[in-house]
């Protein structure tokens, strides 16, 4: 389980983390689509 927060979680990809059980994202408010 990995929490962190909307900017921060793209940089989970580009850093090689495969696979991910629980991803959880706070100031999921502030995402754009």
């Amino acid at each position: 389980m990995i929490f962190c927060t909307a900017s921060s979680s793209s940089r989970l990809h580009t850093e090689g983390l495969d696979r991910l059980e629980m991803l959880v994202i706070d100031e999921a408010a502030q995402l754009k689509e």
